[in-house]
């Protein structure tokens, strides 16, 4: 009991304090007390209202990014179908996969200006192709690690001079249709699975 009374009394004591130190106070000083509070008050409000403010733009933005982003999948949904100009029938991936395999890598067509300026150039582009197939880079050993191929370099017989003055095009490589198929699957799965 004498533990409850020490504890009621140094209460009392300390409301007496705030009793006296605010009956100690003028009315000037009163005065700047509530228009500090008041200006922390609006300051505050000002954060939270600057604060929720930028959260609507941010949402705002979302909203637009999302419908933009719907507004390409549903023109993207609709069936495209491509002709083809020569015979009017529709063309599929398959076709056109083979076609690229088969094509063949034609000499481009220049015009009088590019042939002018193949003839001034310093050094011309038959020139390059001839000077890149001039020599190859001779390897020690050459060791395949996961998927990918490691190559020790002979440093002793570094360039290996062959005279190449034909340049030998390559085929372009496609990727065949069940690839392809299988990939734009794991494509569509990949977009259901964010949406």
């Amino acid at each position: 009991m004498n533990l409850y009374n020490s504890i009621l009394i140094s209460t009392l004591g300390v409301f007496n304090n705030i009793k006296d130190f605010l009956s100690s106070l003028t009315v000037i000083d009163i005065t700047f007390f509530f228009a500090i509070l008041f200006l922390m008050i609006v300051v505050v409000s000002l954060l939270c209202f600057i604060k929720v403010n930028e959260e609507v733009k941010e949402k705002d933005e979302i909203i637009e990014e999302l419908t933009k982003d719907q507004e390409i999948k549903n023109d993207n949904t609709e069936e495209v179908k491509y002709y083809d100009d020569e015979e009017g029938e529709l063309l599929d991936l398959e076709s056109i996969t083979k076609a690229l395999e088969n094509k063949t890598n034609d000499a481009i067509d220049l015009t009088t200006f590019e042939e002018e300026q193949e003839k001034d150039a310093i050094i011309s582009y038959d020139e390059l192709i001839s000077k890149t197939n001039n020599g190859t880079i001779n390897y020690k050993n050459e060791s395949m690690l996961d998927d990918l191929s490691v190559k020790e370099v002979d440093l002793d017989h570094l360039i290996n001079e062959t005279d190449k003055t034909s340049v030998e095009v390559t085929k372009p490589q496609v990727i065949s249709y069940a690839q392809e198929e299988a990939f734009l699957e794991a494509l569509k799965k990949l977009q259901k699975q964010i949406n």
